[in-house]
């Protein structure tokens, strides 16, 4: 019993710690807003996040989860500390993190925001399939609490990652029909366009189609075979410079990377 008050004091020293910190701190966006979550220790990893100083986050929010008993606190820092981690490219880190939100959690708009992050994780560890399945869920369990536009595109792109194209077809055509001011209806209609059956690889972007051009002869003189896509974004028109079609994500990879042995910038699409 006395090393139990023991701890219940250090956590509440250490609450009270972070609250001075914290005090002149805006409230960062909660997930939930039918019960929003009191936590001087919440906020303040919040603030660091909006910030930018993901290393902090990631440790307020860890040492929360540790000394809280609070199990929606809990799955709320859980929460927090996966988009600092995916932010610092530890995505395995905030696989796991989301793992437990989904799984713990009853609190449906933040079950899909977890969901949605976790399906931004698996795809930045091309586990396509993986993201698939989840995205799908985020769309089928919560179509009330995702941005439906972003997670049919980010669907379709786990297809077409895994070699899919037909199969990420009607995503597309879905984002591109029903969205049309989104940000990913543009892509979308790019893919279909440009990128019918494949991914390509991009050098660059342009707005002035003669500098395209330029830069696309260049390439060729070294051998490459290089285009310009015309592609649209928030309704500007812009000149995309690629090269090749590519079925499979490791093929793709590995242009990406002879390109950079060349010297080149370059990255995969879509």
């Amino acid at each position: 019993m006395a090393r139990r008050n023991h701890r219940k004091a250090i956590a509440i020293l250490c609450l009270a710690s972070i609250a001075l910190l914290a005090g002149s701190c805006r409230t960062a966006p909660k997930p939930s807003p039918t019960k929003p979550i009191e936590s001087p220790l919440l906020r303040f990893g919040q603030d660091r996040f909006l910030a930018g100083d993901f290393n902090a986050a990631a440790l307020a929010f860890g040492d929360l989860i540790m000394i809280t008993s609070d199990p929606d606190i809990q799955n709320e820092a859980l929460y927090w500390r996966a988009l600092s981690y995916i932010k610092l490219t530890r995505f395995q880190q905030a696989e796991t993190d989301l793992l437990m939100v989904v799984d713990r959690t009853k609190e449906n708009k933040l079950k899909a925001n977890a969901f949605r992050a976790l399906g931004d994780a698996l795809l930045a560890q091309a586990k396509f399939k993986l993201a698939a399945d989840i995205l799908t869920k985020a769309l089928t369990r919560h179509p009330n609490d995702v941005p439906r536009d972003e997670v049919l595109y980010k669907l379709a792109l786990a297809h077409i990652r895994q070699g899919n194209h037909y199969e990420a077809l009607p995503y597309l055509e879905d984002v591109s029909a029903n969205y049309p001011d989104s940000d990913f209806a543009d892509i979308a209609h790019d893919i279909m366009t440009n990128c019918p059956s494949g991914m390509t690889v991009q050098f660059a972007v342009f707005s002035d189609p003669t500098a395209a051009d330029v830069f696309a002869q260049n390439l060729r003189t070294r051998g490459i075979d290089a285009r310009v896509d015309s592609i649209t974004r928030r309704q500007k028109p812009l000149f995309a410079v690629r090269a090749g079609t590519y079925h499979g994500w490791d093929k793709v990879l590995a242009a990406v990377k002879g390109f950079h042995a060349q010297g080149l910038d370059a990255i995969v699409f879509p």
